[in-house]
């Protein structure tokens, strides 16, 4: 069985709603930040990095959550979470998926962090959130209103962003 050790809110989400979205049995561990347990011998066995998400599947243990995503999509073709392998379609979803990992969340956790997670993340932007953007509130509205989406903001004991 597939195991995520997830903490709530945090980027492990978004391997947590595709994994609802694959419709395949799963174990959520969430982890406690608090009480160190990302920095437990155990877990550091898991991701020597100590940052949270990890995927166990079978003998695989995965790391890094644009890769447990790409993992999760390319192992489960039949749930299309991706467009299909050599197409330009797929060529830009590895764009995306990299841009959101290597830009966006960069910028982010220097927003949220200053002294050392992603839409749900703008909430407080002078700007204003995600979902006052002409461009990307659409696709949050029909982001929040998947049942997987909504399972593991439940599971994780999270409100879901306003839309």
């Amino acid at each position: 069985m597939i195991k995520l050790y997830a903490l709530p809110g945090a980027a492990s989400l978004a391997p947590h709603i595709l994994l609802n979205e694959i419709g395949v049995p799963f174990e959520l561990q969430l982890a406690d930040r608090d009480a160190g347990e990302h920095k437990s011998p155990a877990y550091l066995a898991l991701n020597p990095n100590g940052l949270i998400a990890v995927l166990v599947d079978g003998d695989l243990v995965l790391y890094e959550t644009v890769a447990i995503c790409l993992h999760l999509a390319d192992t489960h073709p039949s749930a299309r979470l991706a467009p299909a392998l050599c197409t330009a379609e797929r060529a830009q979803y590895y764009k995306w998926m990299v841009w959101l990992t290597n830009t966006m969340q960069a910028l982010l956790i220097h927003y949220f962090y200053p002294e050392r997670m992603v839409c749900r993340w703008t909430r407080n932007f002078a700007d204003g959130p995600a979902r006052e953007h002409t461009q990307i509130a659409p696709y949050l509205r029909r982001m929040l209103a998947r049942p997987a989406v909504q399972r593991a903001f439940a599971t994780e004991g999270l409100q879901p962003p306003l839309v």
